[in-house]
């Protein structure tokens, strides 16, 4: 049975809402059309070049209704595509590709990482292809592909006690990126005192952000705006991964936003309350 990777922060993850809000539908409906397009790839197309098919297969494969070219512009647009090749896709399938083909047909493998920008034969993918041949997952596969994503995944074999855990961000992608991603991280957890458990993923969240044009000064900006701003249990609640995957950093790259003070609130309040007084006494009247 063919299978692709799924991971948590799609949900949530700036691309997803992003494209939710042009299509006009709730980013779990997203989700499913995302999914649906994912699969349809995978079963009928493996290497993720969509070339040869028309707009209006890739909207049938996303099971979407509406207009077929505004469906694939916005996948495009969003970097769901670049131009007719899915975007990361290796990230998705790489893992089941590898498996089907390691030890028959290396060749396949190569060419399909070819038109993804990508070598296949590297030391990690051999080792990655060698431990394929055991009856579970190892942490040589994830560590070529998705290094970055919680270590237990949902309807997939464990790992095995006694291997090494990968490291928190994908070589194989964006190697010069990690480094800058990992200093932001770290800074956003030591100002806010919150644990990055999933600190491969908000590392992935951060990379988006330095491609999307950001630098590490701006991010780290934003956390120490954030910090001033808000109050210790609001920090407690957001991790890197939502304040840099869904763009709430943004709010922040300008300094402290302007806040109210106690004074400021508790008249509002009052003439709030005023308010409220004096309508309800206008409604007994009438």
């Amino acid at each position: 049975m063919a299978w692709i990777e799924s991971h948590t922060v799609l949900s949530r993850h700036r691309k997803t809402v992003g494209l939710s809000r042009d299509l006009r539908i709730r980013p779990v409906w997203l989700m499913g059309h995302l999914h649906a397009f994912w699969h349809a790839v995978l079963e009928q197309q493996e290497d993720g070049d969509l070339t040869s098919w028309t707009d209006e297969m890739i909207a049938d494969a996303a099971q979407f209704k509406g207009e077929p070219a505004h469906l694939v512009t916005l996948l495009q647009k969003h970097r769901w595509l670049d131009g007719r090749l899915v975007h990361d896709w290796l990230d998705y399938a790489g893992l089941y590709l590898i498996r089907k083909y390691s030890r028959r047909n290396k060749k396949r493998l190569a060419e399909i990482w070819a038109k993804h920008g990508k070598v296949y034969g590297s030391e990690q993918t051999e080792s990655v292809a060698s431990d394929s041949r055991s009856d579970c997952r190892s942490a040589g596969e994830r560590q070529s592909l998705a290094p970055n994503q919680p270590i237990t995944k949902p309807n997939q074999p464990t790992m095995g006690e006694g291997v090494v855990r990968p490291p928190p961000a994908d070589p194989g992608y964006h190697p010069d990126k990690v480094p800058k991603a990992q200093q932001v991280v770290d800074h956003y957890q030591k100002a806010t005192g919150f644990d990055c458990a999933a600190g491969g993923a908000a590392i992935r969240a951060v990379i988006g952000c330095l491609l999307d044009g950001f630098d590490c000064d701006q991010l780290m900006k934003a956390a120490d705006s954030y910090v001033a701003w808000s109050a210790e249990k609001q920090r407690k609640r957001q991790g890197a991964i939502r304040f840099y995957g869904d763009g709430t950093f943004k709010d922040y790259l300008n300094g402290v936003p302007k806040v109210e003070t106690e004074d400021e609130i508790a008249k509002a309040s009052e003439k709030l309350k005023a308010l409220r007084e004096r309508l309800g006494s206008e409604r007994k009247s009438t």
